[in-house]
C-alpha cells in the first residue's frame, strides 16, 4: 500500500537543521530559579547605587515585562504569527523508513525496509562548575566531533538523523544531563561508526582522564528494531525524533536525492497504531 508524503520536498544534499548551540541552554541550566533572581536583584541594587533618578533604574525592567506581555497578548489573539509554530506539520503524521526509490509502504518490485537502530548518547556534568568543570569543554568539543563526521559523511555511513534533548530529573534541578538520539539504518552501520576514527578519537581521551573527571557522567544506549516492531506518530508537532531523520533514496529517474521520512496519518491505514504496526507489510 502506498502513503502520501507530508513533506512532499527533495533535496539533492542532504539537508539537517543547523545545531543550535546548548550554550544559553547550559548556561540557564546550571542555576536554580532563585539564584537568577537574586542575580536580577544585584543588578538592580547596583543600578540605584548610579547617580540618577530612581525611576530610570527601574524602568528597563518595568518596559521589558510590558512589552513581554503585549507580544503575547498579540499572539494569543492572532495578531501577532506564533513563532513557537515555525517549522511545526500541522497535521497528523507518521515516519515511514522509505524504500529505495523514495515510495512508501509495500511496493511491487521494491523491497521494503527491514529494521531501524538508535544510538542514546548521554552526558552530564557532576559539579558545581558545571560547563566550565576540568574536562567539561573537551568531552563537549569530541561529542561535536564525532556528530559532524556522522552528518558529512551520511550518504555513506547509514547516518539517519539526530535529535538532542535536555534532561529532567526528580534528583536535581540544574546540571541536567545532555541526551542525544542518533538514528542509523541498522545496528551495523552504528557499531561501525563506533569503531571509526573520529569515536576512537574521543575515546581514547577518555580512557586517559575518566579516572580523573569522576564528575563527568557519559552514557550510551543501542537499541535495533525489525520491521513491524517500531512505531511513531507526532500530531501538529515539527519534525523531531524518527521524524527528523533524512533518507537518501535514488528516483525513477535515477537521480539520487534525499527525503523526509514522514507520511500523512490522518486516515487510513496509518490513523491507528494497529496499522502503523503493519505499514511495511
Amino acid at each position: 500500500m502506498s502513503f502520501v508524503p507530508a513533506i512532499a520536498t527533495s533535496h539533492t544534499k542532504r539537508p539537517f537543521n543547523t545545531p543550535v548551540s546548548l550554550l544559553h541552554k547550559l548556561i540557564r541550566d546550571q542555576f536554580t530559579i532563585q539564584t537568577w533572581l537574586a542575580f536580577g536583584a544585584v543588578v538592580q541594587s547596583l543600578l540605584l547605587l548610579l547617580p540618577i533618578r530612581p525611576i530610570y533604574t527601574i524602568a528597563p525592567a518595568v518596559m521589558l515585562l510590558f512589552f513581554k506581555a503585549v507580544d503575547t497578548l498579540l499572539i494569543i489573539f492572532k495578531l501577532k504569527p506564533n513563532p513557537y509554530t515555525v517549522g511545526v506539520v500541522d497535521a497528523k503524521v507518521t515516519a515511514i523508513v522509505p524504500n529505495a526509490d523514495g515510495s512508501f509502504g509495500k511496493q511491487e518490485g521494491q523491497k521494503t525496509p527491514d529494521r531501524v537502530a538508535i544510538l542514546l548518547l548521554g552526558f552530564k556534568v557532576n559539579h558545581p562548575l558545571g560547563p566550565l568543570a576540568p574536562g567539561a569543554v573537551e568531552t563537549a568539543n569530541y561529542f561535536q566531533q564525532m556528530a559532524a563526521d556522522l552528518r558529512k559523511n551520511a550518504s555513506t555511513n547509514g547516518f539517519l538523523g539526530s535529535t538532542t534533548y535536555l534532561g529532567a530529573s526528580d534528583s536535581r534541578s540544574t546540571k541536567s544531563e545532555i541526551m542525544t538520539n542518533f538514528y542509523f539504518r541498522s545496528i551495523e552501520d552504528a557499531n561501525t561508526f563506533a569503531h571509526g576514527p573520529s569515536h576512537r578519537e574521543g575515546w581514547k581521551w577518555w580512557s586517559k582522564v575518566g579516572n580523573e573527571y569522576k564528575y563527568l557522567a557519559i552514557n550510551h544506549e543501542v537499541y535495533e528494531a525489525p520491521k513491524g516492531k517500531f512505531e511513531n506518530v507526532y500530531v501538529h508537532n515539527e519534525p523531531t525524533g524518527l521524524g527528523a531523520t533524512t533518507y537518501q533514496i535514488t528516483d525513477k529517474d535515477g537521480q539520487t536525492k534525499w527525503i523526509s521520512p514522514l507520511v500523512n496519518a490522518d486516515k487510513g491505514q496509518l490513523k491507528n497504531a494497529p496499522g502503523r504496526w503493519k505499514a511495511y507489510d
